[in-house]
This record gives C-alpha cells, sequence and structure tokens, in this order.
C-alpha cells in the first residue's frame, strides 16, 4: 500500500483545525501520515494539535518563527520526507472521507517516472458549512493551456506523485507567491494531470471574505477588473509566462512548448493577436473569464 503524506501549515487556526484534523484521520485511505508545522499561532491552535500528538502517524513541529505564506508548506516538502504520494491540507476545510482513496487509485494507474498531479472539484459553502455550489463547474478535462492564465487546482485538492514533490520544492517561482499556480504549470507542463469531477472537500468561505466564486455577479465583475487592472494582474501573468518558459522550456514536449511560445510576449501583430483571440481551445474555467481574457488579448494586454 502506497504511503500518502499530507502536509499542513496552521497559523491561528483554532476555530475549525480540529473538524479538519478528524476528517484525516477518518480517511478511509489508511497509508497516511500527517505533517503539521505551526506558523507561531497566538491562539489555541498547538494546543489542539497537541491534543492528537499521540496518534503515531502525526508529525507536529512547533515553529520557532513566522513565515508566512507560502513558507510553511514549502518548509515541509523541503524535509527528507519519506512517502509515495503528498498532498496538501489548510486549516479551515474539511475532507470527503474517500479523498485519498480515490487520489492514490487515480495516480496509480499512470507513469509513475514523469510528474503526476491529482486534484478534484470541491463544495464551496459557507463559514457553518452549508453548501453553495461545486466548483469548478466545467465540461472539458484541465490541461497545461489552462494553467497558464489562472489557477489550475487548488492545493487542498491536490496530490501529486513524488517526482512532482521533488521538483515543486526545488524549482520555486520568484514571480508568485501562490505555491498553487506554480505547481499546476509544473505538473501540467512537464507531466500528466488529473481533474476528478467529484467533490473531495468542503471549501469554508469564512465571512466576510470576498471571492471570485461569489454569488453577486456584479461584485464578482468588478472584483476581476481590479485584479486584472488595478493590480496589475495581466502584467504579472506576462512575467510568470517568461519565467515559466526560462526554468522549464527544454523539458517540454514539442506541442506544450507550441502552446506557452504562443502567449509569451511579443510584438504587437494582427497575426499573432488573431491567433489568440480565436485560439480553438478553452483557457479559462469561467465563460466570463475566457470573454474578458479574448478581449484582452484583441487590445494587447497579453
Amino acid at each position: 500500500m502506497k504511503k500518502v503524506a499530507i502536509i499542513m501549515s496552521t497559523y491561528n487556526g483554532e476555530r475549525y483545525i480540529e473538524e479538519q484534523l478528524l476528517s484525516i484521520l477518518n480517511q478511509t485511505y489508511t497509508n497516511i501520515e500527517i505533517y503539521i508545522r505551526d506558523d507561531c499561532s497566538t491562539d489555541g491552535t498547538v494546543k489542539i494539535i497537541e491534543k492528537y500528538a499521540s496518534y503515531p502517524k502525526l508529525h507536529f513541529i512547533k515553529g520557532d518563527k513566522n513565515m508566512g505564506y507560502p513558507e510553511g508548506f514549502y518548509y515541509l516538502m523541503s524535509q527528507e520526507i519519506e512517502a509515495d504520494y503528498f498532498s496538501f491540507s489548510d486549516q479551515d476545510d474539511v475532507w470527503e472521507p474517500q479523498k485519498i482513496e480515490r487520489a492514490v487509485q487515480s495516480l496509480e494507474k499512470l507513469n509513475q517516472n514523469i510528474p503526476l498531479l491529482y486534484f478534484a472539484a470541491y463544495d464551496l459553502c459557507d463559514q457553518y458549512l452549508n453548501h453553495i455550489k461545486v466548483l469548478p463547474n466545467i465540461n472539458f478535462e484541465p490541461s497545461f493551456r489552462n494553467s497558464l492564465f489562472q489557477c489550475l487546482a487548488l492545493g487542498y485538492t491536490m496530490v501529486m506523485n513524488k517526482q512532482a514533490k521533488d521538483i515543486c520544492a526545488t524549482k520555486r517561482s520568484i514571480k508568485t507567491i501562490s505555491k498553487d499556480v506554480w505547481i499546476g504549470m509544473i505538473c501540467s507542463g512537464l507531466g500528466e494531470v488529473i481533474f476528478d469531477r467529484r467533490s473531495c472537500a468542503k471549501y469554508r468561505r469564512n465571512e466576510g471574505a470576498f471571492s471570485v466564486s461569489d454569488t453577486n455577479f456584479l461584485a464578482v465583475q468588478k472584483e476581476r477588473f481590479r485584479k486584472l487592472f488595478k493590480d496589475d494582474g495581466f502584467k504579472n501573468i506576462i512575467k510568470l509566462l517568461s519565467e515559466f518558459h526560462e526554468v522549464f522550456f527544454d523539458k517540454m514536449s514539442i506541442e506544450r512548448k507550441k502552446e506557452l511560445e504562443l502567449f509569451l510576449p511579443q510584438k504587437y501583430t494582427i497575426r499573432g493577436v488573431l491567433k489568440k483571440v480565436f485560439y480553438p481551445h478553452r483557457l479559462r474555467y469561467s465563460f466570463m473569464d475566457e470573454l474578458l481574457l479574448r478581449f484582452m488579448f484583441l487590445i494587447g494586454k497579453i
């Protein structure tokens, strides 16, 4: 039975962390080990974790300094953890009992000599875990092209093989702090990804938090424009694509090289613009995001 290492970085998570820990301990897949590093919490998080210290497969590190996100996760990824597969956990979600079992079953069917990433849909919930909707709601198979302009998968839905973990731990991005974005690009660009449409977890959206999955249409569009224009979202995307090209281009297949090269920064030409505007495959999960992206191609923003 293959071993799965579950990596969790905690900080002031006393409100929900016990519920999440129990959902991990109650997984149907039994060969798991949990590695937790606390990032100097000032509430009762550490005491709650220590309640489970007697669990033989739980390894707890009490950090001596606040590292912030995503350093806590990368710290654990850099440790000598022996496992076949690696999974991330947030501190305030609740996992479905078969989350890890389904991931391992899917990954075991593939070539372990390349980076592999399994990720799944999730239930968007309010802070009380009342269901809102399942995301992402898509009718196509996500691939490398989708990782170029959005986060392919959220960390807590991911399970990767050791090959992927080793690359992701040593080839970090300097253009984005989001480990999820970079990991999605690496695994889909250099290896293979599997998307499971069955929900793997209940994702808790805390009160007052805004999400692009919000049901208020006008608020969603306003937030999208703010991130992309005011916060230089498009410039950040261009920088990230260029960085990925610099680090990994020679390791990619011919097909994926062509996908990446099409969207790299280049001189504005009608031919180049039209190739991007009429690119025949879906790039974003959301239809509105897709329309906005094609418009940005048209006016030369990307």
